[in-house]
């Protein structure tokens, strides 16, 4: 689709709108540039009055319309790609991908070291498979075989490989009839021998044997090895090939590497299935009495004291798995909701407060399920709002309120004190909320493309703490894998979480009758404690606990303080009951 012309009409916007236009189409194809989209954008949006805005946005929204459409493709696209990449690095061994004529398309040579199997000149692989063979092999898969076999013989017709060959599982048109094929060593395991000996019921001496004869050794060879003669070597193949089956020799041979492809074919599938990666996360659902579902994560101690863990957009609900055991062996039961339109949760038909107060209904109604009286309540950044909410509707059901890295506080001093992206996505959110739609798309469409850690280098580079974090793949990891569950259903969620995120909740608190504290990181840069700090002056029942050597992500950098915390506020909540 080619980019339309940018308007370089003078109109009130002055010179921001073409700079807007054409850093919309760039980051189409160069997501890097998302954060210098956002600078841009809040530029044009300051010189914008109100009544100003509904005009720009029609004005605006054939240009955004087209950019979406580029973002939806190029992110498909490159989301089949790295999947695949992803895919072929998982094997130790030569492994590429054919396309329907044999031409090879990716491969993982490049990770591998000392293994001289390169496509020849043509960009094929003629010089290791025959290709006759490779033709037959294809035929065969796409006749319903789950796999084929292609023997590779050296120079000297000695047998060094094995091709395993099977269709690749990803669907888009740029990979339609591709084919996997992974060359695996000939030489036999000891797992696989163990595989063989149970099989066929071989001694322990034939075994030796059989693993010797397909090593390439000759009987004489295997007779002074093993110091015994010929004659009883020869007496132990003729078992062989009795309990095998097999007419001689070479059928022996072709067996043997037959059952070794069935279980490199058997490891392919596993490698297929995700098998040596995480393990999903579980999630349960329950219906609600409206006929929505609700996902959720219940994990830690089952008779522990629980919390109802309320995610924001990034890391959403799921914790890495130290940070689940240490909740566990302290006694926590973590009941952490899919917010309604996140994930496996259905959506509400519903927008600001009438959205807040639905979606606090909706985690009363799962405390209600799970047989859960009190529970506290952990509001994690942009969700502070509805931890907040939640204790004043439903005081009943809270020991007491944490809230996290936000403070559910906002004026324009606060937003202008905020670092990008949320500085700009607060105050597109306040004069344009069709805008915002469109930037968080674009956030939504960047991590299509490059997966969550652009966004997570974004977000966390604010303080040293925090950019130190990333250094932790299992916490990088988990906070990646939550994001991705965040925004699964698209950006609609990620905008209406706008209205929660930028509102001044300061009246609401003041019907909160638990135990309220906001914990902050003393260097978090995207909600400055100085801010906080002054905005909560005058509210008598809400406490500010400031962690040193922390930023926004306090909660995962001082989890274990974090923990000592909450059991501060859960003492303070019953002793408030027995009152």
């Amino acid at each position: 689709m080619d980019k339309p012309a940018a308007n370089t009409d003078t109109n009130p916007e002055g010179e921001g709108l073409p700079a807007l236009v054409d850093l919309t189409y760039s980051a189409t194809t160069n997501p890097d540039r998302y954060d210098e989209l956002l600078r841009v954008w809040e530029s044009y949006m300051a010189v914008l009055d109100k009544a100003e805005t509904a005009e720009a946005e029609q004005r605006h929204l054939r240009h955004f319309s087209q950019a979406l459409e580029i973002f939806d493709r190029i992110g498909r696209q490159r989301k089949q790609r790295a999947h695949v990449e992803a895919l072929i690095a998982l094997f130790d061994t030569p492994a590429y991908l054919i396309g329907p004529s044999g031409a090879v398309i990716q491969s993982n040579l490049h990770t591998l070291e000392g293994r001289l199997a390169l496509p020849d000149s043509t960009g094929r692989l003629d010089h290791l498979l025959e290709p006759e063979s490779l033709r037959l092999a294809v035929a065969d898969i796409r006749g319903g075989a789950p796999a084929a076999l292609i023997p590779v013989h050296n120079a000297a017709a000695q047998l060094v490989d094995c091709a395993v060959i099977s269709r690749l599982e990803v669907s888009g048109d740029a990979y339609d009839d591709c084919f996997l094929v992974v060359l695996s060593d000939a030489s036999v395991t000891a797992d696989q021998l163990d595989h063989m000996r149970e099989k066929f019921g071989l001694s322990g001496s034939e075994t030796e044997v059989f693993a010797a004869l397909l090593n390439g050794q000759k009987v004489s060879d295997i007779s002074e090895q093993r110091g015994v003669g010929e004659a009883t070597t020869r007496t132990q193949v003729r078992r062989l090939l009795e309990k095998t089956g097999c007419a001689d020799l070479s059928d022996l041979i072709r067996q043997s590497t037959r059952i070794n492809a069935q279980l490199s074919a058997v490891n392919m599938a596993q490698k297929y299935s995700g098998g040596q990666s995480r393990p999903p996360v579980k999630y349960d659902r329950i219906l609600l009495p409206d006929g929505r579902l609700m996902a959720y994560r219940d994990f830690g101690a089952r008779d522990g004291l629980p919390v109802l863990y309320i995610h924001n957009i990034i890391g959403g609900a799921i914790w890495p798995r130290s940070m689940e055991a240490l909740a566990e062996a302290r006694g926590w039961r973590i009941i952490a909701p899919s917010r309604p339109g996140f994930g496996l949760s259905d959506r509400l038909d519903a927008r600001e407060m009438d959205l807040v107060r639905k979606t606090c209904l909706d985690m009363r109604a799962l405390l209600d399920h799970l047989d859960i009286g009190r529970a506290l309540v952990v509001g994690m950044i942009s969700s502070a709002g509805l931890g907040i909410r939640f204790c004043k509707d439903h005081g009943d059901r809270a020991m007491g309120l944490l809230t996290v890295a936000h403070a559910g506080l906002m004026d324009d001093r606060m937003v202008n004190a905020m670092t990008n992206p949320s500085r700009a996505m607060a105050k597109t959110y306040r004069k344009s909320p069709m805008a915002l739609r469109f930037l968080i798309r674009v956030a939504v469409a960047s991590v299509d493309m490059l997966g969550p850690e652009q966004m997570l280098r974004s977000n966390f580079c604010h303080s040293e703490p925090d950019k130190a974090l990333l250094e932790d793949e299992a916490l990088v990891t988990a906070i990646g894998e939550g994001l991705c569950h965040a925004i699964a259903q698209g950006g609609d969620a990620f905008s209406r979480d706008g209205f929660v995120a930028t509102r001044d909740w300061r009246d609401d608190l003041a019907g909160v009758k638990v135990p309220a504290v906001c914990l902050l990181g003393r260097e978090d840069a995207v909600s400055p404690v100085v801010e906080n700090q002054r905005m909560m002056e005058d509210i008598d029942n809400y406490e500010l606990e400031v962690f040193d050597n922390a930023g926004q992500f306090v909660f995962y950098d001082k989890f274990p303080q974090t923990l000592d915390l909450m059991a501060r506020i859960w003492d303070r909540g019953e002793r408030l009951l027995l009152k």
